[in-house]
């Protein structure tokens, strides 16, 4: 009897979980190079990829050590091989994997990674190019169907029927059923996740492309990010002090709001950024780029910025608004600067606003707040029709099985 069940039990799981296996690899010796259009060859003999990340180093002679969990980052992997997150390289800064896949039948990398100063790292050019590892994911088992004896028994299928909710509290519920994707990119509108997804927005402003990308478990419901380019103006002059500039004449405003439409304003891991920068400030040592501590009113300096020639990329735990200033004794006006003071150029760790300035801010960012709200109901409105959709196939498939599992048994009783 008990061998009955246990047998019964193994057939049901084998319906419903299909199994698979993986585990860590190391990079093969023969095949261990990529290539930088900056900084030539890179090994990645000491890199290890995991189910779930990449760990170790890479080594460039020019340039040295390249981490591939930093504090602050890491590099990781989906599962099926698709990489996101960044790395940190000792003279390179920060470097996006985000457009890097490993083949889970063969272990060869394929795509690009990118960063300011290292340029693109290359794992398909043609000569002597060629990164592969021995972490493979062994092919899925399939499922164990046994026979079926045709049988007169009536099945009777529930109707499922789907009802739709005006709150939005309701409605947000609802819409986790669509979120079953492992990656998000979206291009020039809002990004909406779920915790157990990373994503990437891109966001093409005045002044160049804005992107910030997200790791994955870093949200703790359904959460949409957003990108505005704040020019400046009369309703935000306040937030330049009379001894900077304001580099690309704006504001970087990044935020995410939750599912009841209230800020999040700090996460888990690392969020990674980058900014637009003019080619021709390449060269510049005055330059510092802020962010707004909206509890004291002081642009705090990021000192770990990385400035490349056309963008500044860094990672923050917060989100909030983000500026580059320069300093503005550095520069006489004419927008040239005088190259014997900028060695010299002292980058404060903060800038302080008078609060006799913020009134005329403040109203501005509560009527700009209750318009992505708006934005943001809208979005969600938009999908309501396909979650619903969604919803009602996952509960037909899980009805079926429940159906078969009672064949099952029926069969089993007409035995004894």
């Amino acid at each position: 009897m008990w061998k009955s069940k246990i047998g019964i039990i193994i057939i049901f799981i084998s319906l419903v979980i299909p199994v698979s296996f993986s585990c860590a690899g190391t990079i093969l010796a023969t095949h261990k190079y990529a290539w930088s259009n900056n900084i030539g060859y890179i090994n990645f003999e000491n890199v290890i990829v995991n189910d779930s990340n990449l760990s170790g180093f890479a080594w460039s002679e020019k340039s040295g050590w390249i981490k591939f969990n930093p504090a602050k980052g890491g590099v990781y992997n989906d599962g099926n091989g698709h990489l996101s997150g960044f790395a940190w390289g000792e003279g390179l800064g920060w470097i996006d994997f985000s457009g890097v896949n490993v083949s889970t039948t063969t272990g060869k990398f394929s795509g690009s990674a990118s960063g300011p100063l290292v340029g693109t790292i290359n794992f398909d050019c043609p000569n002597y190019c060629d990164v592969r590892t021995d972490w493979t994911v062994a092919p899925i088992i399939p499922p164990v169907n046994p026979p079926i004896t045709p049988t007169t028994t009536p099945i009777v299928t529930p109707v499922i029927t789907s009802t739709s909710h005006t709150s939005s509290g309701s409605r947000m519920s609802q819409t986790a059923g669509i979120y079953n994707s492992v990656h998000v990119d979206t291009i020039e509108k809002p990004l909406v996740i779920a915790p157990q997804q990373s994503g990437s927005l891109k966001k093409q402003t005045l002044s160049g492309l804005v992107t910030i990308d997200i790791p994955a478990n870093n949200v703790l419901g359904i959460t949409t990010f957003f990108i505005n380019q704040d020019l400046l103006d009369t309703s935000n002059k306040y937030l330049v002090l009379g001894n900077t500039r304001l580099i690309n004449g704006a504001f970087y405003d990044i935020y995410a709001l939750d599912q009841n439409s209230l800020y999040v304003h700090y996460f888990n891991k690392p969020l990674f950024i980058t900014l637009p920068l003019s080619i021709d400030l390449q060269d510049r040592d005055d330059l510092g780029l802020y962010w707004l501590n909206e509890t004291n009113w002081k642009w705090v300096l990021i000192p770990d910025a990385i400035f490349g020639d056309t963008n500044v990329s860094f990672s923050v735990d917060h989100l909030t608004k983000f500026a580059i200033f320069a300093m503005q004794n550095s520069d006489d006006g004419s927008g040239e600067v005088d190259s014997s003071n900028i060695l010299s150029t002292n980058i404060p760790e903060s800038l302080t606003l008078p609060p006799s300035q913020m009134s005329n801010y403040l109203d501005n960012e509560k009527a700009k707040m209750e318009a992505d709200q708006l934005e943001q109901l809208n979005l969600l409105e938009s999908t309501s029709t396909l979650v619903s959709e969604t919803s009602s196939g996952m509960w037909a498939i899980i009805f079926l099985v429940l159906a078969i599992f009672i064949i099952i048994i029926y069969m089993v009783k007409r035995k004894k």
